[in-house]
C-alpha cells in the first residue's frame, strides 16, 4: 500500500523528500545502513530534475508541540 501511494505521488509530481534526508544519506551509507552507487549530490540533482520536491527543513517544521 505504501509503495502504491509513493508511486501515485511520483506520477502526480507530489512526492517530497525532506531536505535533511539528503544530508543523512551519506552518513547512513558510511555506517553501512544503506547502499547506493551514485554520489548523493548527483542523485539528488537527478531526482529533483525528475520531479521530486525538496521539502524545506525549518525551525518551525521540526519544533516540538507545546502543551
Amino acid at each position: 500500500m505504501a509503495r502504491a501511494e509513493i508511486e501515485r505521488a511520483w506520477q502526480a509530481e507530489e512526492l517530497a523528500m525532506s531536505a535533511i534526508s539528503f544530508w543523512e544519506m551519506p552518513m547512513l551509507r558510511e555506517k553501512g545502513r544503506i547502499e547506493y552507487a551514485d554520489d548523493v549530490s548527483l542523485w539528488r540533482l537527478e531526482q529533483l530534475g525528475q520531479g521530486l520536491i525538496r521539502s524545506p527543513w525549518t525551525a518551525k517544521s521540526v519544533s516540538a508541540p507545546t502543551s
